[in-house]
């Protein structure tokens, strides 16, 4: 490791390298993340932070950690996307008794459909902040060639 890189210490980093360059890494006390493994890492805090506030204050941490992490990634769900099922299934109402009901709610079409809108949303807003810059026109012409045909073997 060279002496302007540092190591990601997050214990589920999935990205290609452990290394991060000092400009990209974030630090929070001695812990050095990338970028996505600090977001991640956010949203499986809140999704613990939310099924505690909202569905049971007396759960099991570590059953909750367990299936959590069960689906992130023994399953290769999206943390973002298991905090979203979460918290539409609670605006919903959903009902929810135990950690492993969320298993369910990930796959539930109506979330899923509706985390596609969403994301679809976010694209479509992104792209209309795109300003298109008009560059000078370049004249353009094209001339093709004629092709031999079956005329032009006989006449050779």
């Amino acid at each position: 490791m060279n002496e302007d890189k540092v190591c990601c210490t997050y214990k589920h980093c999935r990205c290609e390298s452990r290394d991060i360059p000092l400009t990209e890494a974030i630090k929070i006390g001695k812990a050095v993340y990338h970028e996505v493994c600090l977001n991640e890492w956010n949203h499986i805090k809140e999704i613990k932070k939310v099924y505690y506030e909202n569905i049971s204050k007396t759960v099991v941490q570590s059953v909750l950690g367990r299936v959590i992490n069960d689906i992130i990634y023994g399953k290769n769900i999206d943390a973002e996307y298991l905090l979203f099922a979460l918290n539409y299934a609670l605006s919903h109402n959903y009902k929810i008794n135990s950690p492993y009901g969320l298993h369910y709610i990930i796959d539930d079409y109506k979330i899923k459909n509706q985390w596609k809108l969403d994301k679809n949303r976010k694209i479509l807003n992104q792209n209309k902040n795109i300003e298109i810059i008009k560059t000078e026109d370049t004249p353009f012409s094209f001339n093709p060639t004629k092709q031999k045909g079956f005329n032009d073997i006989i006449k050779e």
